[in-house]
């Protein structure tokens, strides 16, 4: 009998093609919450739950005024702790645990004095490390943190404004030792590290100022060769983040530029060689972070302006392409942000760092809700008003990850246990073959 249904289901897919179904999206809302964290300027936003409860606090490095670590009451309401962090002009921050003690460590970059470590007490307070990391004068610009060499401590890679950007090696315990090899002038804005060829490494990628970027394959010691590919080349400073933003799996890469705009680039069925996805969009954007907003299973993207001309969420249709859904954060100057889940529920929150007296840095909670509600019975996974093998179609595809974006979870929960998966199909199937299967009702 399974061996039927299975047949019966590839002999389905392999009928149905090209079917349409009705549009009934999340609805997308950010509510700007009545709680700002701080009024200085803030290059940029760290989310982690630091005191390890259970919840993401936020740390703000302050480049004008102390640094703040604000701690979460797990609904998304924040106070600051009285931790004192002793750097001024702090420009960059990263957490994770550096030590190997498994609480998350903070690793500041300052422009006044040498870098620091601070290391968790494994309560949430912290104690500055003793080390002196790189000089003020350096400008250290921006860190990210991964286990380059594989030894199982996390290494930092540190872009700087006036040096070539430097790989600081752990030792395991958080002191950091710099290595010889410089990647590229001093002009480099922004850093990432991504397994981009499959080969388990962290690869790494660099942005430019008036040069194009650039990919450095791992060699899985912490050795990086320079790929030989020049991606973009505009006058602009830029940022970048990492995500699938196309679905197929591998690591592609967005890239905000201050003067031409978005870039989306695509990996190239994990080779590591990148291709542009169209042109660069909404000029002006230096900053800008990949977010599922929808819960939708892709990535969409939030892009800022650093002259306030207005904060954007752009929805991605699932291949890469994505239309904007308008100015939904405000249209404050934006030089930092980061998206984590804050309050008590799934969906992810933003917090933006401002420049200093813009009113206060922002959060914005995530209350997006669907605007498809289950009605009379589940099954109706593409939302038409009918039960029928188009459903059953939508539903393969979801599962066998073929792009299939649901209207409404509830309907495709055909058993009605909150998820959606394997045992969805098989009711479904049952109840399209005359297997005696009841649809469950829907919810009120």
């Amino acid at each position: 009998m399974k061996a039927m249904k299975l047949l019966f289901v590839i002999t389905l897919v392999s009928f149905i093609s090209g079917f349409s179904h009705a549009a009934c999206p999340l609805e997308i809302v950010f509510t700007k919450s009545e709680q700002v964290l701080g009024n200085t300027r803030s290059f940029m936003v760290a989310i982690a739950d630091v005191d390890l409860d259970g919840d993401n606090d936020v740390f703000l490095p302050n480049y004008i005024g102390p640094s703040q670590l604000w701690l979460n009451d797990g609904n998304g309401i924040f106070s600051p702790s009285q931790q004192s962090f002793n750097l001024s002009e702090v420009h960059g921050v990263a957490i994770s645990d550096l030590n190997g003690d498994t609480y998350p460590d903070i690793f500041l970059l300052s422009h006044a004095s040498p870098s620091k470590v601070y290391f968790n007490n494994g309560n949430g307070t912290f104690t500055e490390g003793g080390q002196d990391i790189g000089l003020g004068p350096d400008y250290p610009g921006t860190i990210v943190l991964g286990d380059v060499d594989n030894d199982g401590d996390k290494d930092a890679f540190i872009a700087y404004y006036l040096l070539p950007n430097r790989l600081w090696l752990n030792n395991g315990e958080g002191f950091f030792t710099i290595t010889d090899t410089e990647y590229g002038g001093g002009n480099g804005g922004d850093m990432k590290l991504a397994d981009v060829n499959g080969d388990g490494s962290l690869d790494l990628f660099i942005t430019f100022s008036n040069q194009p970027d650039e990919i450095w394959l791992n060699d899985g010691s912490g050795n990086f060769v320079n790929s030989g590919q020049a991606l973009g080349n505009s006058a602009g400073y830029e940022n970048a983040v990492t995500g699938d933003v196309d679905g197929d799996g591998d690591i592609d890469f967005a890239v905000g530029n201050s003067v031409a705009g978005a870039k989306i680039w695509l990996n190239q069925n994990n080779t590591g060689t990148f291709v542009e996805a169209g042109p660069y969009f909404e000029a002006g954007t230096p900053k800008i972070e990949l977010v599922d907003a929808d819960l939708d299973g892709d990535l969409d993207l939030i892009t800022v302006q650093i002259s306030g001309g207005g904060n954007k969420l752009w929805r991605n249709d699932g291949s890469g392409v994505f239309t904007s859904l308008g100015t939904l954060f405000g249209s404050a100057s934006v030089p930092g942000l980061a998206c984590g889940k804050l309050d008590n529920d799934d969906d992810y929150d933003v917090v933006f760092g401002l420049i200093e007296n813009s009113g206060g840095n922002p959060i914005y909670i995530n209350e997006s809700a669907d605007t498809c509600c289950c009605v009379g019975v589940r099954g109706n996974v593409n939302a038409s008003g009918i039960v029928d093998l188009a459903d059953l179609s939508g539903l393969v595809s979801y599962l066998t990850g073929g792009g299939y974006v649901l209207p409404c979870s509830d309907e495709a929960n055909v058993n009605g246990t909150g998820i959606v998966d394997l045992g969805d199909l098989s009711a479904l199937v049952s109840y399209l073959t005359g297997g005696g299967y009841v649809l469950p009702s829907c919810p009120g």
